[in-house]
């Protein structure tokens, strides 16, 4: 254990203090501009664990599972196709919720919304870039 007299030692009221603004983290959106759809479209900070394993299905070598993974984040982290996903299922005759974003968003938009969900996220994008880069 080293000693690093310049780090604050931490005591409950800090640690809760830091749990009240990892909520408040938790509560970022982000407005997308969809142009297949004409306009804006929000999108909120999906869960750490979440995003874990998203990237985790994405760095096996099933390109399906990946997918799949990528489509239920993208709809979980949609309010607005969450909340109305049976009407638009309807309206897109898809079968699966998350379908709905293979059917609402080109793969353009899909990664833009990743790139925003990876963000929102705290993962360093350019770092995953140079890791995939040099693997």
């Amino acid at each position: 254990m080293a000693d690093n007299s310049s780090t604050k030692k931490l005591g409950f009221a800090d640690m809760i203090k830091a749990k009240i603004n990892k909520d408040k983290e938790k509560e970022k959106t982000v407005d997308i501009e969809i142009k297949s759809l004409g306009g804006l479209v929000t999108f909120v900070a999906p869960p750490v664990k979440l995003m874990k394993k998203t990237l985790d299905a994405a760095g096996k070598n099933d390109e399906e599972k990946a997918a799949q993974a990528q489509n239920y984040l993208i709809y979980s982290c949609c309010p607005e196709v969450k909340n109305h996903y049976k009407e638009l299922m309807k309206a897109y005759e898809v079968k699966i919720p998350s379908d709905l974003v293979d059917a609402l968003f080109n793969a353009q938009e899909q990664q833009e919304i990743m790139k925003n969900l990876m963000e929102m996220s705290g993962f360093d994008i350019k770092a995953m870039q140079e890791q995939i880069k040099n693997s």
